[in-house]
């Protein structure tokens, strides 16, 4: 199978579903998508077609206003300091890292079949030891170690 990158909406639901964050409900208003409280799934995504929303903008998402019949496609730095400094993405690490910090000793196999559906590599495993570490009680470390795997490139391609 050809590797390829998830679209934004399929990424962002991808990491709420992950966090076990997803609201699933059908129908209803619109929110907006920028919001990090806004846990419905991508598509109940307010789209303004006179302001585009940045957060889309910076993901390739197609201007509402415009027909467009494919979608571009960029890696670009500003999607990598999303996933690294958004509110949306600092909350779902903080949410997913109380989760693996609740699961005890079978943590790390847990959170690697939730995110990636396999076992965590024998180097993976010693990465994670060697950040947590002398700080196994302290739920920023947590995070910050859910936030790198939620940015991880093999939660945004399909292989």
């Amino acid at each position: 199978m050809i590797r390829r990158r998830l679209d934004w909406e399929s990424w962002r639901d991808a990491v709420l579903t992950a966090t076990g964050e997803l609201d699933l409900r059908s129908g209803g208003p619109a929110a907006s998508i920028s919001d990090a409280k806004n846990l419905r799934r991508s598509l109940y995504g307010a789209s303004d077609r006179q302001d585009m929303d940045p957060m889309l903008r910076i993901h390739d998402v197609p201007d509402p206003g415009a027909h467009n019949p494919w979608r571009t496609e960029t890696i670009t730095p500003l999607q990598g300091l999303f996933a690294l400094n958004s509110p949306f993405m600092q909350t779902r690490a903080d949410t997913l890292g109380k989760w693996i910090q609740s699961q005890g000793e079978n943590r790390l196999p847990l959170t690697y079949a939730r995110l990636f559906q396999r076992p965590p590599t024998e180097r993976e495993t010693q990465a994670a030891h060697r950040f947590l570490t002398g700080r196994e009680s302290d739920p920023a470390a947590w995070s910050q170690y859910a936030q790198a795997l939620l940015a991880a490139n093999e939660v945004m391609f399909v292989d």
